[in-house]
């Protein structure tokens, strides 16, 4: 399955999360995302700027992050330790975050198998 489609999977099970990206955070490029609006491309490029900053740069060791705000939640995720990409979620304020950190773990972690 193409990152794509698991980006639409990942939607369509947990209906809380808005926009899901899949992020390369050393070239600053959005690969692949998916929502039922899709945000605007300045929102995209800010998402990935703040996994960048969030999960320590491509150099970094943080494998996850989650940041609240009063009107979103956002989750991150690597698929691998050594990743320079990263999985984002933005969530509705109120989603259950430990059920999409799981499930961003799971589907980072497929995506990297796919790559592998």
């Amino acid at each position: 399955m193409d990152v794509a489609a698991q980006l639409d999977r990942l939607r369509q099970t947990h209906p809380a999360i808005e926009a899901a990206a899949f992020v390369d955070f050393r070239s600053g490029t959005v690969l692949c995302s998916s929502a039922q609006i899709a945000p605007p491309q300045e929102r995209l490029d800010t998402l990935c700027h703040t996994a960048a900053n969030l999960l320590g740069g491509p150099a970094g060791d943080a494998k996850s992050a989650m940041m609240l705000t009063a009107q979103e939640a956002v989750v991150l995720r690597r698929p691998s330790e050594d990743a320079s990409e990263a999985l984002c979620l933005i969530c509705a304020p109120d989603a259950d975050l430990p059920q999409l950190e799981t499930a961003a773990r799971e589907t980072a972690a497929e995506i990297a198998s796919a790559g592998a």
